[in-house]
């Protein structure tokens, strides 16, 4: 596999005080399938966070973009997050946490 067919896939999911993090953790493998992750915490902020290498990591959410249709508007969001070799993009945990994808602001 050559340098530009790699990529890195990076998860950071914040756990609110008043969020269980293992249903964060629930809402973010329902979106992306099983994907590791590890509870952190950085200054008085949780976090669950995770990276994975491979294309083979994002077919889950592929799969479920092409199931609830919507990868154009999905593509929209996911170009206007592209800065340099990095795609940033915010998901609603709690349409995450019923299987769905629902994009959203930081």
């Amino acid at each position: 596999m050559s340098e530009a067919e790699k990529v890195e896939v990076t998860v950071q999911a914040e756990v609110n005080p008043t969020e269980d993090p293992d249903k964060v953790q629930v809402a973010v493998q329902r979106v992306l399938g099983p994907f590791p992750l590890e509870k952190t915490k950085i200054a008085d902020r949780t976090y669950l966070r995770g990276t994975a290498e491979g294309f083979e990591q994002l077919s889950a959410f592929q799969e479920l973009l092409k199931k609830e249709r919507i990868r154009d508007a999905a593509r929209r969001v996911l170009l206007r997050g592209i800065a340099g070799d990095t795609v940033t993009f915010f998901l609603n945990k709690q349409v995450a946490y019923a299987g769905h994808v629902s994009f959203c602001q930081p």
